[in-house]
């Protein structure tokens, strides 16, 4: 069953996950190299091996994403934080890799018959703000999904950058997802499908966690703090 609060708020970019997938509902994702989301790279993609992204030990994380150079190990720290392309303070996102959904949620949240109105209010926001509204849906999905000890509860796409797009591309590089009280970078690219109603390729990556100093500079709200 999904949370009617996954999309209460659209305006705010504000959205609830759904509860986590029983193990075979896993998120097949393959590491890329941080280029992916370059706009000169648009060669389509080879297709991603399956794999179990809901693991919670270090032995189950490696397992995760597979590397497509040996530049970039497999590795717990790789796949969760990366490491760093500049000199950046904390705020800068710092991943070499994105990691590849083979899944996506969005359009399973909107066709529940508990969202159907929001569905429906969705349809009335222009293009590219129903773009948007799908693909922070999706991000929130992914992440929570990707590692379950997240939690996503609320996402900014523009905190740190302005978005992009291109076509039906939502590229954001300066996006911020909040967990437990807790607000970290994140990149996504996101490509929604033709019906406008669902994503069908996402990759994100998640970055390090912003000082709670910095979040009024982002327009950045404060929630629930509680750790699992």
């Amino acid at each position: 069953m999904f949370h009617l609060a996954a999309i209460f708020a659209l305006i705010f970019l504000h959205f609830t996950p759904l509860k986590p997938a029983a193990p075979e509902s896993t998120v097949s994702v393959e590491l890329l190299p941080a280029d992916t989301f370059d706009d000169k790279n648009t060669a389509e993609p080879s297709e991603a091996p399956k794999v179990d992204a809901r693991a919670e030990n270090v032995t189950r994380e490696a397992d995760v994403v597979q590397p497509l150079s040996p530049e970039i190990p497999a590795t717990k720290d790789q796949t969760e934080e990366g490491s760093s392309t500049s000199s950046a303070p904390k705020t800068e996102i710092k991943s070499r890799a994105f990691v590849r959904a083979s899944h996506f949620y969005a359009s399973e949240v909107l066709k529940n018959p508990k969202s159907k109105g929001t569905a429906s209010d969705l349809r009335k926001l222009s293009p590219e703000e129903r773009m948007t509204q799908l693909c922070n849906l999706e991000a929130m999905e992914q992440v929570s999904r990707w590692k379950t000890r997240i939690k996503a509860d609320f996402l900014v796409s523009y905190a740190m950058a302005d978005t992009r797009r291109s076509g039906q591309k939502i590229t954001a590089d300066g996006a911020a997802v909040r967990s437990k009280g807790h607000w970290f970078n994140l990149k996504y690219s996101c490509q929604v499908a033709a019906s406008m109603e669902a994503v069908d390729a996402f990759e994100f990556a998640l970055g390090d966690e912003i000082p709670e100093a910095e979040w009024d500079a982002h327009s950045l709200p404060a929630g629930e703090n509680f750790d699992d």
